[in-house]
């Protein structure tokens, strides 16, 4: 994650420029990951997304099967504070938190 101070009169505090979470199994492959890319006066691919790291085989019209390559789509989801991306893990995910009172300590960082 890169942050930066903003001392800006609209949005004083920390601003967080770039991300990049990732969720592995436990043998190392990544499952997803949620990217924010720093702006370099290009679109392609840094608005905040979420890569799948799978692929579909939905129909087409003629019956036959197309390969959509979750992992090779910028997927848009907006930015993505990391504390929702831990209660991600925990709540949809099944990881066991470290502490009792997780729920507390997220509590403003989702926003």
């Amino acid at each position: 994650m890169l942050v930066r101070q903003d001392d800006s009169e609209r949005s004083p505090g920390v601003t967080v420029d770039a991300y990049s979470y990732a969720l592995h199994d436990r043998g190392g492959t990544e499952l997803l990951v949620y990217h924010k890319h720093l702006s370099r006066g290009t679109d392609d691919g840094r608005h905040p997304h979420v890569h799948v790291s799978a692929a579909l085989r939905p129909a087409l019209p003629n019956g036959d099967r197309a390969v959509l390559p979750l992992d090779k789509l910028h997927l848009v989801t907006g930015s993505v504070p990391l504390a929702a991306f831990v209660r991600m893990l925990i709540e949809e995910f099944g990881v066991r938190p470290l502490a009792d009172d997780w729920r507390e300590r997220l509590v403003g960082g989702e926003d």
